[in-house]
């Protein structure tokens, strides 16, 4: 963890806290100077309306509102005041006294002091705009109140305006003080706010990441906070009881893993010993179809040997008899050789092969086989590329199994016309063409088919459709389990009275040349 940054962070966020904490302060001591302000103002009016009105004369309307000689002291008055304008009305509304008063302010100061009279209080207003200390401000103090007599009579009202640049240009000198006040107040409480936080707060949760990065095992770390009774040494528990599960949970993962790789071994091991039992049980039903088979040559070459021994043969004849006998030994040695490739033990190891020569060799083998004598056989090889990764011997064990279920079942059909087993191949991708490409063989037989309820079931380990002691019922979930083992599928398509296809799918192997190990 980057404690450094996590302290920086902190210290940002303290700054800016502070920061506007600082300006609302500003912004409240600004407001309440000024409300104090306008507050002495409103005071002071006050007072000099009680002086103005102790000026005026209890003469009748026709006389002076002031007298003469009180001029000089209502000015005193007023400049003691430090009033901007003066206006006093008398009780009919007309000007009795005027003075600094311009066009713009002496409108709404009249109806501010006609109000007044009227309404016999003091009433206030601003007016204006003008720059203030941060935002615009009314630039004027508008303050009126009535001029009463000790017989509470209005004899009129006084009306004042009070420039307040004054107080903003005060304000603002004072803003100098204020920034650096608060801006040592900004660093002071920045740094010491981020030594106690991070005194308390990162470290401690940098203490936990160390513990947390040199964990290696359960049994010999944990994670220790002993400063009281806190939130990190709650935390500090519940990491040492999750690290505790997470060991418990190891252990036990552990034991299922290596109970499951052994039985996984186990698995493997019952199938290539299945894959090695069904395949011997082809090569002994294939064996006893050679038997049969090598009769016929083993009798032709008999026979030429007994004719050779005859003194008066020609050596024409002699020679002919020899390379008869010499094609019959070479067709027997064929025979045996093809089968004993079939039943070797198979190589695991995968490499290139291409199916149609695997087919070709698996259906060369079966051709000697009496049950194969009546049955047709074709290949289409439509297939671009049919090389796929696997072991030829695993391939061709596949094609040998599902021949020989073609063939025993064109031969269960007793009024069968004629047999016809077709192999085929093509490529095609999956998923519209977005997957890889993959390579089709299918073989199709016009047997008897298989009735729909035993299609789910004709993939199971033993079951069989055939006579006993025809069948071990290994054959096609063999074929299953190699095929799956190879990244490919196999299914199969049937209905009652029109044949069977077995469709093969594998992954197409990349060419790397014309030629294609087959073992």
């Amino acid at each position: 963890m980057n404690t450094q940054s996590l302290r920086t962070i902190i210290a940002i966020n303290l700054a800016v806290l502070i920061l506007i904490a600082t300006v609302l302060f500003d912004v409240v001591a600004l407001s309440t100077d000024r409300q104090r302000f306008i507050s002495t103002k409103i005071a002071e009016h006050r007072l000099l309306s009680l002086a103005v009105a102790h000026q005026l004369t209890a003469k009748d309307a026709a006389a002076p509102f002031f007298p003469p000689d009180t001029e000089p002291a209502l000015g005193a008055l007023f400049q003691a005041a430090e009033v901007k304008a003066v206006v006093v009305l008398n009780p009919s509304g007309g000007f009795a006294h005027i003075t600094g008063m311009t066009a713009p302010e002496q409108v709404p100061l009249v109806e501010l002091a006609d109000r007044a009279m009227q309404e016999k209080k003091q009433v206030t207003g601003l007016y204006g705009k003008t720059w203030g200390v941060f935002l615009p401000r009314p630039r004027s103090l508008l303050i009126a109140g009535p001029l009463m007599t000790g017989t509470d009579t209005v004899m009129g009202s006084l009306g004042t305006v009070t420039d307040l640049n004054d107080l903003y240009a005060a304000q603002r000198k004072d803003q100098a003080l204020l920034f650096g006040y608060a801006l040592f107040n900004l660093i002071l409480l920045t740094l010491l706010g981020t030594y106690i936080i991070g005194r308390f707060s990162v470290s401690p949760i940098n203490r936990l990441v160390r513990r947390a990065e040199e964990y290696r095992d359960v049994e010999d770390l944990g994670f220790f906070y002993d400063r009281g009774k806190n939130e990190f040494r709650q935390l500090s528990g519940a990491l040492n009881r999750m690290l505790k599960r997470i060991g418990d949970d190891k252990h036990r993962l552990e034991s299922s893993l290596a109970g499951l790789e052994k039985a996984n071994l186990e698995i493997q091991n019952r199938q290539n010993e299945l894959i090695r039992a069904e395949k011997l049980a082809s090569v002994g039903r294939l064996a006893a179809g050679i038997a049969h088979e090598i009769g016929n040559p083993v009798g032709i070459v008999l026979g030429y040997l007994e004719m050779l021994n005859d003194p008066a043969l020609s050596p024409a004849d002699r020679q002919d008899y020899l390379k008869r006998c010499e094609a019959e030994i070479n067709r027997i040695n064929t025979t045996i050789r093809e089968l004993l490739d079939f039943s070797r033990p198979a190589g695991e190891k995968p490499c290139p092969v291409a199916l149609s020569r695997v087919i070709e060799e698996t259906l060369r083998m079966l051709n000697v086989q009496p049950g194969m004598k009546d049955i047709t056989f074709s290949c289409d090889f439509a297939a671009a590329n049919d090389t796929v990764m696997a072991p030829p011997d695993r391939l061709r064990q596949v094609f040998v199994n599902l021949v020989i279920n073609a063939a025993d079942a064109l031969a269960s059909v007793s009024d069968q016309q004629e047999g016809r087993i077709t192999i085929t191949t093509k490529n095609h991708c999956p998923d519209a063409g977005n997957g890889p490409e993959m390579v089709e063989a299918s073989v199709i037989d016009n047997g008897p088919g298989i009735a729909a309820p035993d299609l789910d079931l004709v993939f199971d380990p033993f079951y069989t459709t055939k006579e006993p002691g025809k069948g071990t019922g290994l054959g096609l979930s063999v074929c299953f389990m190699i095929i799956e083992s190879l990244g490919g599928t196999i299914r199969i398509d049937s209905n009652r009275g029109q044949g069977t296809v077995l469709r093969i799918e594998l992954p197409a192997a990349q060419k790397k040349g014309s030629g294609h190990e087959t073992g």
